[in-house]
């Protein structure tokens, strides 16, 4: 298994592995809006390095047209159990992009938004 950004103590090893397991991206966006975590489709399916995008703002992987299609979608996360959808192109370890549906909720608690996401480029 590639390791990733690990979870607080609170999270039970199961839970981690689930997050770790799933088939599209997941992450865990701070309110600094940089990535806290990140699962491991991260590696799969954009080619980052393990590691080597957390700590990073999540707003600079995103293609310059869609930086406003983002804000506008996390200024519309509100602490609630729903969550708010977007498409937009997101750049690749390779310098490609690839075009994501994006969903997102603010975890009000941890003070963080956690996203998922799925490919819909090809």
């Amino acid at each position: 298994m590639i390791a990733t950004a690990s979870f607080d103590r609170q999270t039970t090893p199961a839970i981690a592995d689930l997050f770790d397991s799933l088939p599209g991206l997941a992450c865990v966006i701070g309110s600094d809006g940089c990535l806290k975590k990140v699962n491991r489709a991260w590696f799969d399916l954009l080619g980052y390095p393990p590691g080597g995008i957390v700590g990073k703002s999540f707003a600079q992987f995103f293609h310059s047209d869609d930086v406003p299609r983002l804000d506008a979608g996390l200024s519309r996360c509100g602490p609630s159990d729903s969550w708010d959808r977007f498409e937009a192109s997101f750049r690749c370890f390779d310098g490609s992009f690839k075009w994501l549906l994006w969903q997102f909720r603010t975890d009000s608690q941890r003070q963080s938004v956690i996203g998922v996401a799925f490919d819909l480029s090809d």
